[in-house]
């Protein structure tokens, strides 16, 4: 009887924890954590590759995501967020890449390693969260992103190679800048589950993205698709 009493009593003091936020509650609920980004088509190319050009497809890259939300409980399970997300976005390609030129036994190569296009979005989200059970959500919504700035990266080395030698040069690291070129604003649709557990929400969400990464005329290029993974804590006003 003594051991139900003290179990009992642990529930007690857990599960109120566990409640979704009353209805009319507002919340704020900072959060930190990781992007997986990729721009799906995108690719490198390397012209007068050895052999034939060169082509490199857009691979997934990580990077950081901070932000903050506004949660308003408006149901007993509903809720509706609004945030600010700071969110590296991009993606990198083959390490691993080069061309040669052969003169009378000389080989004059350069090599090219760690692409990348890195895009730095201020993306502001708003989610309609449905609660499955107790603190678990599936969300969806729509999501408005704002670039801040945009490279895109490479490190470049030149060499020479003979039967009897390798001369490498000191590597130079290329950047350029795509400020210009980068759609003024870009639209997705995020979709994503939670769960939340005294007051700790772990987050994670797929960002469809709707519209081209560059406004370059005549140029299709790729849109954004972008994992977050995160952790907040809710903060009641």
């Amino acid at each position: 009887m003594k051991k139900r009493t003290i179990l009992l009593g642990l529930a007690a003091g857990v599960l109120p924890t566990m409640a979704q936020p009353k209805v009319g509650t507002v919340s704020v609920l900072p959060r930190v954590g990781v992007a997986l980004a990729n721009l799906p088509g995108d690719k490198m190319y390397i012209a007068g590759g050895v052999g034939d050009n060169m082509t490199y497809s857009a691979r997934y890259k990580a990077g950081l995501m901070a932000g903050v939300d506004v949660d308003w409980q408006f149901m007993p399970n509903l809720s509706a967020t609004i945030g600010a997300q700071y969110v590296q976005q991009g993606a990198k390609y083959g390490n691993n890449g080069y061309k040669v030129q052969v003169t009378e036994g000389v080989y004059k190569g350069t090599g090219y390693s760690d692409w990348s296009t890195q895009l730095h979005y201020i993306n502001v989200p708003l989610m309609l969260n449905a609660y499955l059970g107790t603190g678990f959500a599936v969300k969806a919504g729509v999501q408005i992103g704002f670039p801040i700035s945009g490279k895109m990266k490479y490190t470049e080395q030149q060499y020479t190679m003979t039967k009897d030698d390798v001369k490498y040069e000191k590597p130079e690291h290329v950047k350029y800048d795509l400020n210009s070129t980068l759609t003024k604003v870009n639209f997705a649709i995020p979709v994503g589950v939670s769960y939340e557990f005294s007051n700790v929400i772990i987050d994670a969400r797929y960002n469809i993205g709707l519209t081209q990464f560059q406004d370059i005329d005549g140029f299709k290029s790729s849109k954004n698709s972008v994992f977050t993974f995160s952790v907040a804590y809710r903060l009641g006003l």
